[in-house]
């Protein structure tokens, strides 16, 4: 084992120890993510092309339920790679990229250098010296509300850059479906939570694909607590999906990796308005 593997298994069993807040203020989360960067960048593909979930499931609907970008000014939050921003920029007047990790950044540079996207390095949570108020016309964020400790100041920093009915839209792991404790066995799907679904609770996820060799850290909240947060701030629900891939693909994967999509929803996504006078 690596001296840098042993340093982020360290830090990964420091997680449980730790609040929310303090955990991703801490240079850990932001350490385990650079740890993961390139191996996230091989995982994913430059064009999001190798994980299925996303190219099938996820990101088509993300996509359209953040409607027609011509024209306007889109924040990925939490922009990973790069990939997604790189999409939008085909049609969106302006993408602004943000990610806790300056690993990630650094790969999303060196991929894209189209005029359009800016990529920096920032936290989520706290924005103020990167974007302006009401400057953002679409908040997209693809799987990276799970990862932050601090939901509701990430919510607040959303309703403070988001334009008068401006859209927010958010793909997260389907909390009611929990992939850390789950088996599936080509009939049935079983799964178990550690501790109740109504609560808050840090959650490591072994390595699920052959890029990685350490585990992730997610944030389980119920879904009930995304919904609460976005209303209190003054968001109104006008979408939420379960994607699942069409039977038109079928061929594209194995036969095993077709059946559990069609299962169980792995993501779900939902789509806000901010209100035209907050």
């Amino acid at each position: 084992m690596s001296k840098e593997i042993r340093v982020i298994s360290a830090l990964l069993l420091c997680v449980p120890f730790l609040g929310h807040e303090t955990l991703y203020a801490k240079p850990g989360i932001r350490d385990i993510w650079n740890y993961k960067a390139s191996q996230w960048h091989n995982f994913v593909g430059k064009g999001g092309e190798k994980d299925l979930n996303r190219k099938f499931q996820v990101d088509p609907a993300l996509l359209k339920a953040a409607g027609n970008l011509s024209g306007k000014t889109v924040l990925d939050a939490g922009s990973g790679t790069g990939y997604l921003s790189a999409k939008m920029a085909e049609t969106a007047k302006k993408v602004i990229g943000i990610d806790i990790s300056d690993r990630m950044i650094e790969i999303a540079k060196a991929q894209y250098s189209d005029d359009k996207i800016e990529f920096s390095v920032g936290n989520l949570s706290n924005m103020r010296d990167l974007i302006p108020n009401q400057s953002i016309d679409v908040i997209v964020s693809n799987h990276v509300l799970m990862d932050l400790p601090d939901l509701g100041s990430t919510v607040e920093e959303f309703k403070r850059v988001l334009r008068p009915g401006g859209t927010l839209v958010f793909a997260i792991l389907h909390p009611c479906f929990p992939m850390n404790d789950a088996s599936y066995d080509g009939k049935k799907a079983i799964y178990a939570w550690k501790s109740s679904y109504f609560n808050n609770y840090d959650v490591r996820i072994p390595p699920f694909s052959k890029e990685f060799d350490t585990d992730f850290v997610v944030f389980h909240r119920p879904l009930s607590a995304y919904i609460s947060a976005m209303i209190t701030n003054g968001f109104h629900l006008t979408e939420l999906t379960e994607p699942v891939v069409a039977e038109e693909h079928k061929g594209k994967m194995a036969p095993t990796v077709f059946q559990r999509f069609r299962h169980a929803p792995i993501s779900i996504i939902m789509a806000f308005k901010k209100g035209p006078s907050d």
